[in-house]
């Protein structure tokens, strides 16, 4: 992205008024290099992986990230991970209560350097309750290096749907500022909203509201897709219009994937294309591993290219009679709904398709 690398370097603060609060938004931040392409033993054989790759972008984000185990409310966090097996040190950002700076933000991840030309389809992502936006670290910046703006609004509870509201508003006031990095970089003709655990929830629940109300932000407005991991059950697949993904882990105590993810989710989504996959190996905080251990990273990226892109690789994982995931080894449970069974592939896409935000 053309001066992301300078705007990230200096200090600024964005501020916008979000359901009558003022919120600050983004801090000083160091760019975050590129991962290296090549991530030994990250990728086993199958067809999602390539797509746990690093994409061939740049990624710069305006939170730096720190190790949870500087602070107690980390250290908690760690406490649950380590009981789950997970003995890779997690990343925080210094949020509060996992250090002194504000509770309510949104963090960006975003393409930057000469390769970045956008405008960028968008991923509004949501943490889970008590998550840290940098605990999804190795995610967003994959996401973001295949050519995607990650937005990812916290406000500790990260519950319903105001979080997502919050990361929409914020999105629409940086790509709005001339002075900012986002300018006219966003294509609000692909958005996807995603979240982990309750903020899974409250991605199901601006899936079913913005789909119609979106285009009072911007006319382009358009909503591609959902996607959530181990997401919350207060919503219903009923109200949700648009293409979705919904994925469990067989060892997740919290979210267990035959209740509502299955019961009034998946089963409820009869309108548009709808998959649920489970990962055989998944506890509840296995989506904040790194890229090399992650269980959704390659299926989370695929389902993005394959939306946002109609990327011809990716429509192989979900389209057509001979769709490749439920072939990955990775997962024990695969299946789609009849809407999903008939789509065909559309043509890929490279440039956006609507015209740069104002």
């Amino acid at each position: 992205m053309r001066k992301i690398l300078a705007a990230t370097a200096c200090t600024a603060s964005v501020v916008v008024a979000a359901a009558g609060a003022t919120v600050p938004v983004a801090t000083a931040a160091p760019v975050q290099p590129a991962p290296p392409r090549s991530m030994p033993g990250a990728t086993p054989a199958g067809p999602l992986a390539d797509f746990t790759k690093p994409g061939p972008l740049k990624v710069a984000t305006n939170y730096a990230p720190t190790k949870c185990s500087s602070s107690l409310m980390g250290m908690i966090m760690l406490l649950q991970a380590r009981g789950e097996g997970i003995k890779e040190e997690m990343t925080c950002s210094l949020a509060f209560p996992y250090g002194p700076e504000s509770p309510v933000g949104v963090q960006i991840f975003a393409p930057f350097g000469k390769a970045a030309k956008g405008p960028y389809p968008a991923v509004i992502f949501m943490p889970g309750i008590g998550g840290n936006p940098s605990q999804y670290t190795a995610l967003a910046r994959n996401w973001a290096s295949h050519g995607f703006i990650i937005a990812m609004p916290f406000t500790f509870w990260n519950s319903l749907i105001e979080v997502p509201s919050l990361g929409t508003a914020v999105l629409a006031y940086m790509s709005r500022d001339p002075g900012n990095p986002l300018f006219r970089r966003v294509d609000w003709s692909r958005i996807s909203y995603a979240g982990h655990s309750a903020g899974g929830q409250g991605a199901l629940q601006a899936a079913s509201l913005y789909p119609s109300t979106g285009t009072a932000i911007d006319p382009r407005f358009h909503v591609v897709s959902v996607f959530t991991i181990a997401n919350g059950p207060l919503a219903l697949g009923s109200t949700v219009n648009v293409p979705a993904l919904v994925l469990g882990g067989r060892l997740d105590n919290i979210v267990p994937p035959w209740a509502w993810q299955t019961m009034w989710q998946f089963n409820g989504m009869q309108s548009a294309p709808a998959y649920f996959a489970v990962s055989r190996t998944a506890h509840h905080l296995d989506v904040a591993r790194s890229a090399r251990t992650n269980p959704f990273l390659g299926v989370t990226t695929a389902w993005l290219m394959h939306v946002a892109y109609h990327d011809p690789a990716a429509a192989r994982v979900f389209l057509g009679k001979d769709w490749s995931l439920p072939h990955d080894k990775s997962f024990d449970e695969v299946k789609r709904n009849r809407v999903a069974a008939r789509a065909l592939p559309k043509r890929p896409l490279t440039e956006p398709t609507g015209n740069p935000g104002r």
